[in-house]
């Protein structure tokens, strides 16, 4: 986690607060497609914290990480989000990538959302376009979503005979920049690729970094037991 910002100190808190601006950095993806076993292989050290999410016409990949807010919450103090954004540069490619799309997530989340959990949301999404964090039909409540983004990249040119540049036909964003009081705020990248890619496909997915501005201040005793109450409640029942 990194600041960027000079916090002001305040006599009555212990930590810093004020205005934050809190970034993690995400490694590149570079991951090739196996037409034998149908499978993707992550390529070298470079992109070695990427996970991969099994499936047939829809695999996939993520990147889990988390801003560590739990000095605040051990200080009673709370973080209200101002702004989030995603820094990419670079270009997306896919080589031989027959009829297949690639789908990116970007999400801050005050909730953990375990390997089964990702799975599961990445399936029923393709499936049925539904289950995305924050949405009605989803285990997620809209408050845990502090930021969201969903990119759909299609194929629009072919430089050469190998590489595929890949470019945004859609960008949707979503979100409540909900003040938390959680200890970790977590954060995701995932590339859903949707379709049957051909044999020896590769795909290299750009770094990125995560932004996420924010208010640290302390609230009044009742507000701040309140939204530790319901932060709890979401997380267990």
């Amino acid at each position: 986690m990194i600041y960027l910002s000079e916090p002001s100190t305040t006599a009555a808190t212990r930590t810093l607060s004020g205005e934050r601006r809190m970034s993690i950095p995400m490694q590149p993806l570079n991951a090739d497609f196996n037409g034998e076993t149908f499978t993707w292989i992550i390529q070298d050290s470079a992109s070695a914290s990427w996970q991969i999410i099994p499936g047939g016409l829809v695999s996939g990949f993520y990147l889990e990480d988390y801003f560590d807010t739990s000095g605040y919450t051990n200080d009673k103090l709370t973080v209200f989000p101002e702004n989030a954004y995603i820094q990419e540069a670079g270009r997306y490619q896919f080589s031989f990538a027959g009829n297949s799309r690639l789908l990116v997530f970007d999400l801050i989340m005050s909730e953990r959302l375990n390997r089964e959990e990702l799975i599961i949301f990445t399936s029923d999404f393709i499936a049925t376009n539904s289950r995305i964090p924050g949405t009605s039909n989803s285990t997620e409540d809209w408050s845990q979503v502090i930021y969201a983004r969903l990119r759909e990249l299609v194929g629009i040119t072919q430089g050469t005979t190998v590489e595929d540049i890949f470019a945004p036909v859609s960008d949707q964003q979503w979100g409540s920049m909900e003040p938390t009081t959680a200890d970790k705020l977590w954060t995701y990248k995932i590339i859903l690729q949707v379709g049957t890619p051909d044999a020896f496909a590769t795909i290299k997915y750009p770094a990125s970094r995560v932004v996420l501005n924010a208010d640290v201040r302390r609230e009044d005793d009742a507000a701040y037991l309140m939204r530790q109450k319901r932060s709890y409640e979401l997380t267990n029942y």
